[in-house]
């Protein structure tokens, strides 16, 4: 794995995409942490590589289970924990824009017929774009997700003031009337940044403590803690730390006499600002402290010469349809850059046909 580090980190400066989840920074320190956290156990590790000459035109790491058991053996894509806290909101599926289908179609391939030293029943091949046409998704095999839309993108102009204009009425009125509805309270609030690596280390525990409370409020739409467990925390802070020092992660917060009261957690791909993990201090629920967070976080992101935001993927309800919380992406002017698509690939041995059997039959009950 380490000898590719070298080829991986140049095929991620080359590739256009927008996700920091397909970096060497974010994998390698992903696999650190949740190496021994699947549900199956003991799990490997193994990577896909597609390479024109001494050029590497195509990658997708995966992870296995060892032991082999009456369950399942699914390859899996990095990230996918099979119902656990992944932290990763976009596949790792890497590759040169002008290689996408190619290498899509050599994986596809090479997944169907595994080596007899490492035989999983079936393997999931996901990615979040619109390049396949419907033919070629139709020749591999592949399938919308249920689960999650491509990642919503917007894109930013030269200025703020071209930014706020083009923003609906209703969100003109609250970018104005939240920070004012603060000063009428008499609360002393900044903005703040943190960037360097120090300044990280000492805000990371602060959005943590801050996102739990936002997980247990019981106040509007509910979500979910994805920071659940000291291993999660442990590697949400590393892997922030990790990327500062590249100059790839910030945090965003708010203050109030000194005491964060809101944070955000942001991470960069060249001119791309991704908004990662946030919370808020449930008190302050009535000064939507977190859309204030948003507005100066954009404002920051223009002035700084970025061009697009990535609010990342859609949950999905039952009917595919975008979820209650990710709806406040499109206020902001994002919209969704293509599908999640999804290949299941069964290999060519009698368990699997079973397997197969089983997936389908769960399949057919659910619609």
């Amino acid at each position: 794995m380490y000898q590719l580090e070298p080829a991986w980190r140049e095929l991620y400066l080359q590739s256009d995409s927008s996700s920091v989840f397909s970096s060497w920074d974010w994998t390698i320190t992903w696999w650190k942490h949740f190496q021994k956290y699947f549900p199956e156990g003991d799990t490997a590790i193994t990577i896909l590589t597609a390479w024109k000459g001494s050029l590497l035109v195509g990658l997708a790491p995966f992870t296995y289970p060892k032991r082999q058991t009456y369950h399942t053996k699914r390859l899996r894509p990095v990230g996918d924990l099979e119902g656990g806290e992944g932290m990763t909101d976009e596949f790792p599926l890497l590759t040169r824009r002008d290689c996408y289908v190619e290498v899509v179609t050599g994986f596809r391939n090479y997944l169907a017929n595994p080596p007899k030293a490492n035989r999983w029943d079936c393997a999931y091949l996901r990615s979040m774009d619109s390049v396949l046409s419907d033919e070629t998704c139709g020749h591999l095999g592949a399938k919308t997700s249920s689960h999650l839309s491509a990642p919503r993108i917007a894109r930013l102009p030269d200025s703020w003031d071209q930014f706020y204009r083009s923003l609906s009425p209703s969100m003109k009125t609250n970018i104005k009337y939240y920070p004012r509805k603060l000063e009428k309270s008499h609360y002393n609030w900044k903005f703040r940044l943190a960037s360097t690596v120090d300044e990280i280390r000492t805000a990371i525990p602060d959005l943590i403590r801050l996102h739990h409370e936002r997980a247990g409020c019981r106040r509007g739409v509910k979500h979910c803690s994805h920071i659940p467990t000291a291993l999660h925390e442990d590697f949400f802070t590393e892997v922030m730390i990790t990327l500062a020092q590249k100059g790839e992660a910030w945090i965003g917060f708010i203050e109030i006499d000194g005491v964060t009261i809101a944070s955000q957690a942001f991470m960069q791909r060249q001119n791309i600002v991704t908004f990662y993990y946030s919370g808020f201090d449930v008190r302050y629920y009535d000064y939507s402290p977190l859309l204030i967070i948003s507005a100066e976080a954009i404002r920051h992101c223009i002035n700084v010469g970025a061009d697009s935001v990535n609010f990342l993927p859609d949950t999905l309800t039952a009917s595919h349809q975008p979820h209650m919380i990710s709806l406040w992406k499109s206020r902001w002017g994002a919209v969704s850059t293509g599908v999640t698509w999804e290949i299941a690939i069964y290999a060519p041995h009698a368990r699997a046909s079973a397997v197969r059997m089983i997936h389908t039959a769960r399949t057919a009950l659910q619609l």
